[in-house]
């Protein structure tokens, strides 16, 4: 969700968020924003019974969309457990098409939220978005190509106050960036933030053990996105990215798996529904 060429990736998280709120009873994350941020030609064809049984039918991707769905809910548990603290500024690195701001308009006047992503990623969501039947609560965007930009350029031209705590969540973004762009990003984020700021950051993980069904999820994914362009660039082992994030001064307070994730966001499905491939997600203070 970097370059002009990974709005695919950032549409294909939405769709499916869009796709399992039309299709799964009950949805095990509610975001109507996605299905209007939907292709207008999508829209009812996907809310309908071609949608449906596309989705019921693409059990390889609920593996992976388990994952992208269980670490917003938890991204997003920490965040309004932090307003609750008096944390006032959200900032969502890679949002892509996040729709958190729209979610949440009861947060309006407590809590700033905003958006960093390539300008093109921006300008689609915005057109999407200024289509849409209601108006939604925006955020501040925030333009940044994590490859060539410096974080700390653009969102200290917004109205973040570098000064006041924060929370900022960093998700399904960093296998596309490279191990030196991600270090730079982080180092920023240090510098912009205040102690007592929070990072919410999921990676990709190696080293970890796979089933058969597994693999080939994992490697229908790499093959699909590598196909538009959006090779995936870093994996780390749990010991680097603590360490990597304590180099910037974060420690981290959870370390997260994807059985961590279905015990506190699935446990009670019965539909399968879940995060069916490893994942690691951390929330770290600074």
């Amino acid at each position: 969700m970097n370059s002009p060429d990974q709005m695919s990736t950032a549409e294909a998280a939405s769709r499916w968020r869009a796709l399992q709120t039309l299709h799964l009873d009950p949805p095990a994350f509610v975001d109507d924003w996605a299905v209007h941020l939907l292709p207008h030609d999508e829209r009812d064809a996907l809310r309908g019974a071609a949608g449906r049984a596309e989705f019921l039918s693409n059990t390889r991707g609920w593996a992976m969309s388990g994952v992208g769905v269980g670490c917003l809910l938890f991204a997003e548990d920490v965040v309004l457990a932090a307003v609750e603290s008096g944390v006032d500024q959200y900032v969502i690195l890679g949002a892509g098409f996040d729709t958190f701001a729209m979610r949440h308009p009861e947060l309006t006047g407590r809590l700033t939220t905003f958006e960093v992503d390539h300008p093109e990623v921006q300008r689609l969501k915005r057109q999407r978005l200024a289509a849409a039947p209601a108006s939604p609560v925006l955020p501040h965007f925030v333009p940044v190509d994590f490859e060539v930009t410096l974080l700390s350029e653009q969102l200290l031209a917004s109205p973040y106050d570098a000064a006041r705590p924060a929370v900022f969540s960093w998700l399904n973004t960093l296998p596309y960036l490279t191990p030196a762009a991600i270090a730079v990003t982080l180092s920023e984020i240090a510098n912009l933030t205040a102690p007592n700021s929070i990072l919410v950051c999921n990676y990709p993980c190696k080293d970890v053990p796979l089933t058969d069904e597994q693999r080939a999820v994992l490697r229908n994914n790499r093959e699909s996105v590598a196909a538009r362009g959006e090779p995936f660039q870093s994996r780390f082992t749990p010991d680097e990215f603590v360490a990597l994030l304590a180099a910037q001064g974060f420690a981290v307070t959870d370390h997260l798996t994807d059985h961590d994730l279905n015990d506190r966001y699935y446990a009670n499905r019965s539909d399968g529904f879940c995060a069916g491939v490893p994942a690691r997600i951390v929330r770290a203070r600074k």
